[in-house]
């Protein structure tokens, strides 16, 4: 992930962030919308690379991802697949 290999020429990622800065930022951070906005790296890509980190030993603070909140009402879609079996 860190260099490209475009044309047979190494070159760093534009939006690369050095593992010392990348710690120094997410310390700092109150969200992981905040480090995403200080590193230009989408959410989903730093809360796997703090991931890695915390499994190597880095003790980082954990931000949530949607902002806490289930995605799906699993009961209540549940419910509707039942109540779609008997409208048919």
């Amino acid at each position: 992930m860190l260099l490209n290999y475009a044309n047979g020429v190494k070159k760093m990622s534009k939006n690369y962030v050095a593992p010392e800065e990348f710690i120094k930022i997410w310390c700092t951070s109150k969200s992981l919308e905040e480090v995403a906005q200080r590193t230009g790296q989408c959410p989903k890509t730093l809360s796997v690379r703090a991931s890695q980190y915390r499994r190597k030993g880095v003790d980082l603070q954990k931000f949530t991802r949607g902002g806490g909140q289930a995605r799906n009402d699993w009961n209540r879609l549940a419910a509707l697949a039942e109540e779609m079996k008997v409208a048919k």
